[in-house]
C-alpha cells in the first residue's frame, strides 16, 4: 500500500511539474489558429531515413512569422525564448534541451561537424528523439507548421545564413553486405581496432572505461549508448541509421 501511494505522488509531482512548465502564451500566441493536421498520421516506428519529407514551402516572412510564433507556444519551454536551450523547464529534463545558437545537430545526413539539410531538420521536427524528451510533433503539427518551425530554429544561428545558397554534401552509405559470420566477425574486430570498446564496452553495454567521463560540449555528461537495448537508438533501429550514425558522428 505504501509503494503504491509514493507511485500515486510521484505520479502527480511530475504532472505537477510539466503542466507548470508550459508558458502562458503571448497576447499573439494565444490567437494562433493551428494548422490543420494530417487526417490519418502513420502509426508504428519510423526511422530517421524512411522519413519521407514533403516539399517545403516558400520561404516568406509570414512563414518566419508563423514559425516564431509556433515555436513561441510549443518549443520555447524546453529550448528557451532565445533557442539557446534554457527554457523553463530545461533544468528538469534529461538530455537538456538543444541550444539552436551553437547550430550542433546530432542527427543528420551531412559529415561530421557539417550543418545538417533542413530534411534532417524536419525530420527531427516530425520523429522527435528516442530516449529524450523530445517528442513526435507529426501528431501535433501540420507539415506547414513544422517547416515554418525549421526556417525559424536555423534562424538563431549565423552558420545557416553563411551557408545559404550552397548544396549541402551528402554521407553516402554504400550498399550494404550481406549478414554472415565473416562480416560480424570482421566488425568484432573492428570494435576492438578501433576503441570502441573504451566507451561502449566490451560487450557494448556502455560500460567501458571511459563511460563515466564523456561530456558534451557544454560540459553536461552524456552516456555511450548501449548497443543492447534497441530502444535507445536515437534515429530507430535499422543497419542503415548505424551506419550513418558511424559516418556522419554526433556533433
Amino acid at each position: 500500500m505504501k509503494s503504491n501511494t509514493l507511485g500515486v505522488v510521484i505520479a502527480l509531482g511530475i504532472s505537477l511539474a510539466v503542466t507548470g512548465c508550459k508558458p502562458k502564451p503571448a497576447r499573439e500566441n494565444a490567437e494562433l489558429a493551428p494548422g490543420p493536421l494530417p487526417s490519418s498520421p502513420a502509426l508504428g516506428p519510423v526511422t530517421f531515413l524512411d522519413f519521407p519529407v514533403p516539399a517545403p514551402p516558400a520561404l516568406t516572412p509570414a512563414l518566419l512569422a508563423r514559425g516564431q510564433a509556433v515555436f513561441a507556444r510549443d518549443c520555447a519551454a524546453c529550448h528557451g525564448v532565445k533557442g539557446d536551450g534554457h527554457g523553463q523547464c530545461s533544468a528538469f529534463l534529461l538530455p537538456r534541451p538543444r541550444d539552436f545558437t551553437r547550430a550542433e545537430y546530432r542527427l543528420r545526413t551531412t559529415p561530421s561537424g557539417a550543418l545538417p539539410t533542413d530534411a534532417d531538420l524536419f525530420r527531427v521536427v516530425s520523429l522527435g528523439v528516442n530516449g529524450t524528451p523530445m517528442p513526435p510533433w507529426r501528431f501535433l503539427l501540420a507539415e506547414t507548421d513544422r517547416w515554418a518551425v525549421v526556417e525559424y530554429v536555423k534562424a538563431f544561428s549565423p552558420r545557416f545564413a553563411e551557408a545559404a545558397g550552397r548544396k549541402p554534401s551528402l554521407v553516402d552509405l554504400g550498399a550494404p553486405p550481406p549478414r554472415a559470420a565473416a562480416a560480424v566477425a570482421a566488425g568484432h574486430q573492428l570494435f576492438e581496432r578501433m576503441g570502441c570498446a573504451n566507451c561502449h564496452g566490451p560487450t557494448g553495454q556502455g560500460d567501458g572505461p571511459s563511460a563515466y567521463s564523456l561530456t558534451d560540449d557544454s560540459g553536461q555528461h552524456i552516456a555511450a549508448r548501449d548497443f543492447s537495448k534497441p530502444s535507445g537508438f536515437k534515429a530507430g533501429y535499422a543497419t542503415k541509421e548505424i551506419v550513418r550514425g558511424f559516418l556522419t558522428g554526433f556533433n
